[in-house]
């Protein structure tokens, strides 16, 4: 049965991984007590919560885990159509999978000024394929103001990650100079500027990604993502 909850009770649910981070670190962000983002649980008979589900502007994120209803999922998702999914393990037709690389970390809760998030977004145009800057620019300044990203750029580089406080997710990194240094330099940055009780983080690497640069930073290889756009 699934069942719409508010974000605090979807937070205590005991999840991790890449997708788990990304669900619940926007849950922090936005929360459906604000009445942006929705949020809802699955329950198996016996009352234990068997996934996790949120949609936030159309784009859903979905973390499965033992027991779970993945037929009902499935159907749950058909009925809210949403423009993206985005889970931890294949719920519909369509989603294509992904690598997922990960290391401990230890946050180093630095401080740091307002990003120059104008730059930023213009350096990672030169490398995906990015939503318009006033839609991009007002998720991240707002996750941002609520302590729930980090985003830094260099002038060369830039560098987001999204955390739920205990773990992060990686969502962008690049550099308009070639080099290994300068992404080391971008990873070494976000990191310290993560909060003390984040242990992990990770990246989603597709087939043509930078897993060889992520490899020689010391990830290793943690699960898989499953992405469709509609």
């Amino acid at each position: 049965m699934i069942k719409l909850v508010n974000s605090d009770t979807l937070l205590k649910a005991e999840h991790r991984g890449a997708v788990a981070t990304r669900l619940r670190s926007t849950a922090g962000a936005y929360g459906n007590d604000r009445r942006i983002m929705l949020c809802w649980l699955q329950y198996s008979g016996d009352g234990a919560v068997t996934a996790s589900l949120g949609c936030l502007d159309g784009d859903m994120t979905v973390c499965c885990c033992d027991g779970a209803d993945r037929d009902e999922i499935g159907q749950f998702v058909s009925v809210i159509h949403p423009r993206s999914v985005t889970s931890n393990e294949p719920i519909i037709s369509g989603q294509c999978g992904f690598d997922v690389y990960g290391r401990d970390v230890c946050g180093g809760n630095a401080a740091g000024d307002f990003p120059d998030f104008r730059r930023c977004y213009d350096i990672f145009t030169e490398h995906f394929d990015m939503p318009p800057f006033d839609e991009w620019y007002v998720d991240m300044s707002h996750r941002t103001r609520h302590g729930y990203s980090v985003c830094i750029t260099n002038g060369d580089g830039a560098v987001c990650a999204h955390h739920d406080g205990s773990a992060a997710l990686i969502c962008g990194i690049a550099s308009s100079v070639g080099g290994e240094g300068c992404g080391r330099r971008l990873l070494d940055a976000v990191i310290g500027r993560l909060p003390h009780g984040v242990g992990r983080i990770s990246a989603v690497v597709s087939d043509d990604g930078p897993r060889g640069f992520y490899e020689k930073c010391g990830f290793l290889p943690d699960g898989k993502v499953f992405i469709a756009i509609f």
